[in-house]
């Protein structure tokens, strides 16, 4: 049985430079359930993809839904695991593309589509605005 004997994290961002735009309660709520809800996204595909082969040392993957309306989860995550950093690095790479796309479909359809932005548009701005951080 192979051991959990890498430690890895992952930090997100920028939330001081989003927070300080907002103007009013519900632009502050959003900026900081957007990035909530963005980790917990990472974590749940984590935890789906690498099961036990990772172990969530901080925050704890709650399996429940968020019926709170707030932001349960941190800007990062700290994990113990059974891959080599390499692996793990790869591994959370691929995740976080795969959230930032369902990020930018989601934002795509909330006006179903009758903006003039395209989904690739929205992508890449979400990959050049969000600062995402890997840690071994």
């Amino acid at each position: 049985m192979q051991e959990f004997t890498t430690y890895a994290g992952l930090t997100i961002g920028p939330i001081y430079e989003t927070m300080r735009h907002s103007k009013k309660t519900r632009e502050q709520w959003f900026g900081s359930y957007f990035f909530s809800w963005f980790m917990e996204y990472i974590m749940k595909e984590l935890s789906q993809k690498l099961g036990d082969e990772i172990f969530f040392l901080t925050p704890h993957l709650m399996d429940r839904p968020n019926i709170s309306y707030g932001g349960k989860y941190p800007d990062r995550f700290v994990l113990q695991g059974k891959k080599s950093v390499e692996n793990m690095y790869a591994e959370m790479d691929t995740i976080c593309s795969k959230t930032r796309q369902f990020f930018s479909r989601f934002i795509f359809d909330i006006p179903d589509g009758k903006i003039n932005v395209d989904i690739n548009s929205i992508d890449q701005f979400l990959a050049s605005f969000l600062q995402i951080r890997f840690f071994a």
